[in-house]
């Protein structure tokens, strides 16, 4: 038996985004969920971040198996070596949130000594691949100062019909 589906979704772009990536997700039923992911190209704060993506009804990745991140490992972190992501200690030190309120429970990256709160400055998470001062991060999350200005990546969940 073959199925077949019919999706629409839009991605809203500008110059200087790059490298957009769709997959398909969950098949259950009737419904298909198809997630694509854009590392855009121009660098923001955390908040200024986050406010972008919203702007275009996305919100910063929200990783949460080894599976989605060897995915974003190995088809969007090419040549960026720090990359903002969904996640927050900003309401409370210590209490990981992702950006769309969500607790981070379970599954997590986060490198040698990290998330390390530094001069108690640190509240958002952003993925850092190769040398950071005098520690080598391989592709793993590192919690950094909100007012860095860095590349960042967003998902966007799509809903479609199977019939």
């Amino acid at each position: 038996m073959q199925s077949t589906f019919t999706c629409t979704f839009t991605i809203h772009l500008k110059v200087n985004r790059q490298k957009i990536l769709v997959f398909l997700s969950t098949r259950s039923f009737r419904v298909m969920f198809l997630l694509s992911y854009v590392v855009f190209d121009d660098r923001n704060a955390w908040v200024e971040a986050l406010a972008s993506c919203r702007e275009i009804g996305a919100e910063l990745v929200k990783i949460e198996s080894q599976n989605e991140t060897e995915f974003i490992n190995a088809t969007l972190l090419s040549t960026q070596k720090k990359i903002w992501i969904g996640l927050t200690d900003v309401q409370k030190e210590g209490v990981w949130k992702w950006s769309d309120g969500t607790k981070s429970i379970g599954y997590s990256n986060w490198g040698l000594k990290e998330p390390n709160n530094h001069q108690d400055r640190q509240h958002c998470a952003a993925i850092v691949k190769g040398m950071m001062g005098d520690e080598y991060f391989h592709a793993e999350w590192n919690d950094l100062i909100c007012e860095k200005t860095l590349f960042y990546l967003y998902e966007k969940v799509t809903i479609c019909q199977v019939g």
